[in-house]
């Protein structure tokens, strides 16, 4: 395990060493804390969590945020790695054993919610509860309004293409990049460091190339039996504001699992951990005990 000096307290960054490649994990909080994975989604790095990371650090947890290799990564992954969401759900399963975190409590939004379900419905043994914010499920993998930017996947420079568009804050209104994600928007430091990595470097585009292609509808219908034998409590906080991810979603899901609540994030599109962090660190502060068995909040109703 090696250590980043790139970033500012209270975070540190620990770079871990996996059979598909270096995962960076952004970590804060007490070293005896209740660990909380935080996952983020498509595009995105782990910084994505850094406003939630800090209030629920404060209260206590151990915030373990790794930086997926979902297209903003700066440690590209090996030639070969299976990078279906299958495969991104062993990783991720991977990395719990690895941090030696399991059972852990996972906090997921956008694609990584996706992902969250297809870890619990093949590894349920590593999640001991799941707080699944807005994002994919059902047949909505991708959305269809983000489906156009599949297409670029098969384009010679799609890839830089997609890299340009996500770093001009001029196109983030438009519903296919941004618009549809956060009431609040990005910050010019966010889309620099975000599409920083697919500009920079062929490998990172080419596991972009590679996650764009194979997310896919039968993978999250493919769970959906295995969701209905999962025991771990899951809140379904959805946002007020989502038209990415209707709100339908989250009431099937919550019919799915055995074992579910539904709470609403207000003042928030999908991306509630950037429009509303106190309210999304409530909730799951509320929700998760912490590491001697408190609940530091109320219970959602």
């Amino acid at each position: 395990m090696t250590r980043s000096s790139t970033d500012l307290p209270p975070f540190e960054t620990v770079v871990i060493p996996l059979a598909a490649g270096d995962v960076e994990v952004r970590v804060a909080g007490p070293t005896d804390g209740r660990p909380l994975l935080l996952l983020h989604g498509a595009l995105c790095d782990a910084s994505f969590w850094d406003a939630v990371a800090e209030r629920l650090a404060a209260a206590g947890y151990r915030c373990l945020a790794p930086t997926l290799p979902l297209g903003a990564h700066r440690h590209p992954m090996r030639p070969g790695t299976d990078l279906s969401p299958p495969g991104l759900a062993a990783l991720i399963a991977q990395l719990v054993e690895r941090l030696g975190a399991a059972p852990v409590a996972v906090v997921s939004n956008d694609s990584a919610t996706a992902l969250t379900q297809l870890l619990l419905a093949a590894r349920p043994e590593l999640v001991d509860r799941a707080v699944l914010t807005s994002g994919d499920a059902f047949d909505h993998f991708l959305p269809p309004i983000f489906r156009p930017v599949k297409l670029l996947c098969w384009l010679p420079g799609g890839m830089r293409a997609l890299a340009w568009v996500l770093r001009t804050p001029q196109l983030h209104r438009l519903p296919m990049t941004f618009g549809w994600l956060t009431l609040r928007g990005l910050t010019p430091e966010q889309t620099e460091r975000w599409s920083g990595p697919l500009r920079a470097d062929r490998a990172v585009r080419r596991d972009t190339r590679a996650i764009l292609r194979g997310a896919h509808r039968r993978h999250t219908l493919g769970a959906v039996q295995a969701l209905g034998t999962v025991t771990a409590p899951v809140l379904l906080a959805w946002s007020e504001h989502d038209r990415a991810f209707p709100r339908r979603l989250a009431e099937r899901l919550a019919e799915t699992f055995p074992n579910a609540e539904l709470a609403t994030v207000p003042d928030a599109a999908a991306f509630s951990p950037i429009d509303n962090p106190d309210r999304v660190a409530a909730l799951v502060a509320g929700f998760v005990p912490t590491s001697e068995g408190r609940h530091l909040a109320s219970r959602p109703a």
